[in-house]
């Protein structure tokens, strides 16, 4: 609401009316979080309708330049997404041919995510991938926020699993580049 209010300058009593429009929709959108990106989508569109009818022409056009900048943005993010998942399928493939087998993809915990979770022998390995040009920008790319995260999550693994407790644990990197084989570090 705040940057509805930035953009468009609202009136207090348009802010007034907004207000409950945008309240209820989080409340629903909270409530389907786990839903199909449709059903998101549909409650966007609604709540979007509903506070571009409590605005004056000129606010209108400027809310719409806002759902389309808004738009752009998310398909971007779903298109690098989609790249990433495309990236962790190449190199759970190329690892698998590398005698691992997988134990979990895109395990998730309070503290952090990995993209895989692989053993081979005595040893799992959790695998953060990057699909980059190169080696270097892949292994850059990855930050000492993002390797924080990454160790939280495997310490709440191991707490879990027992095998991984008792053996060897370490740290890999997956750089998938276009049109060659993945780089495992």
């Amino acid at each position: 609401l705040k940057r509805l209010n930035d953009r468009l300058e609202l009136s207090p009593e348009q802010e007034e009316q907004i207000r409950p429009i945008v309240r209820r929709n989080m409340e629903l959108l909270n409530r389907i979080r786990n839903s199909s990106m449709a059903e998101t989508k549909t409650v966007v569109e609604g709540m979007q309708r509903e506070i571009s009818e409590k605005l004056t022409p000129e606010q209108r056009t400027k809310f719409e330049q806002m759902n389309r900048e808004l738009r752009e943005m998310r398909e971007s993010r779903e298109k690098a997404e989609r790249h990433g998942h495309f990236a962790e399928f190449v190199a759970l493939m190329y690892l698998r041919l590398k005698g691992y087998r997988l134990l979990a993809q895109r395990f998730k915990s309070p503290q952090g995510e990995v993209d895989l979770i692989m053993r081979r022998r005595d040893v799992t390995a959790f695998i953060e991938v990057k699909a980059r040009g190169s080696r270097d920008r892949g292994v850059e790319a990855v930050t000492i926020t993002q390797s924080r995260r990454i160790s939280a999550a495997a310490r709440f693994w191991m707490a879990r699993d027992r095998i991984s407790n008792r053996n060897c644990c370490r740290f890999d990197i997956v750089v998938v580049r276009p049109y060659l084989l993945p780089h495992h570090i």
